[in-house]
């Protein structure tokens, strides 16, 4: 998502047009700092994709709180696809797919799944469940489940043939788990730290992913701490123009108002698709200026004038 906000004057916020994205701005200025905020309220559409599991058999058992499914000796592999019109298709090992659960955020937000028994008699074939809490343990793949109230759109095909759930062994069986839009999506909170800017100069940060897709965003709909804020730590923070694109993050200060020397925090967020391990991040500041950069909890990092190595996850 391109997003540009000008907070000159009146503010005013600029989306590319494919974004079809509400922009809000808001400032809100103290004695000793100045806030910006630029937040999206819509999303860039993603692909959703629907993941397949088999095996040559399956037992759905009651426990506290709802049912648990064992799929026994399940195959190693786990395809993966979406619908028209991305019609993407790949592949995956089990241990990843369940090693990713978080990382496709089901575990804030459980997916729904179509269990399907092959050969078995109408009324006892096919179940839709929520699933929570993979384990890959002996030779099986288990998982929390409880019954869901409606079909979802994903698992629309299943919606007539679905049964009650009940305490069932299967024969040879395949789920179906429907990733929510984004599955594979991931975040992480970016603070950048500025130093010694004078009124007039700009500061701005690079991104380029290094193996796996990675850009600057606003953060998760819907979340409270979503969007870009700037705090102003030795002074208010006379800002003439703030742009955040997927590649690079830009602040130019007003030559009139505020100190010598500035200092503050500019924080927005990161977002990547895939397994992303580490990314390089590049100074584009006005000589002068110092900045470093904290990815999540990680120890902050000086930003150089050339490219910076920097992991995702904290070490």
């Amino acid at each position: 998502m391109t997003l540009a906000a000008v907070l000159a004057g009146s503010p005013q916020a600029m989306a590319a047009p494919d974004d079809a994205a509400r922009v809000s701005s808001s400032l809100r200025a103290t004695a000793g700092q100045m806030q910006t905020h630029a937040t999206a309220t819509a999303t860039v559409r993603r692909p959703q994709f629907l993941f397949a599991l088999s095996a040559p058999g399956a037992r759905l058992t009651r426990v506290r709180g709802g049912y648990r499914l064992r799929l026994e000796r399940p195959h190693p592999g786990v395809v993966k696809f979406s619908d028209r019109p991305d019609r993407l298709a790949g592949s995956e090992a089990l241990a990843a797919f369940v090693r990713n659960w978080r990382r496709n955020g089901f575990v804030t937000d459980p997916p729904n799944a179509a269990v399907v028994a092959l050969g078995a008699p109408a009324g006892r074939d096919v179940l839709v469940l929520e699933l929570r809490r993979p384990r890959l343990s002996g030779a099986g793949l288990s998982f929390l489940a409880r019954p869901v109230a409606t079909t979802p759109a994903g698992l629309a095909p299943f919606a007539s043939r679905a049964d009650r759930p009940r305490a069932l062994r299967l024969g040879p069986t395949s789920l179906f788990v429907d990733g929510a839009p984004g599955a594979g999506v991931r975040y992480q909170p970016i603070t950048i730290r500025f130093a010694n800017v004078q009124p007039g100069q700009q500061l701005g940060v690079s991104l380029t992913g290094n193996g796996s897709p990675v850009a600057f965003s606003n953060g998760p709909d819907f979340q409270d701490d979503s969007g870009i804020a700037i705090t102003g730590l030795s002074g208010t923070i006379p800002v003439s123009r703030l742009s955040l694109s997927s590649s690079r993050v830009q602040l130019a200060t007003s030559s009139e108002g505020g100190g010598v020397g500035l200092t503050g925090t500019l924080r927005a967020y990161l977002v990547a698709e895939g397994d992303a391990d580490t990314l390089f991040l590049r100074s584009t500041a006005d000589p002068g200026v110092e900045l470093t950069a904290q990815i999540g909890d990680s120890v902050p990092q000086v930003v150089n004038p050339s490219q910076t190595l920097f992991s995702w996850e904290p070490v």
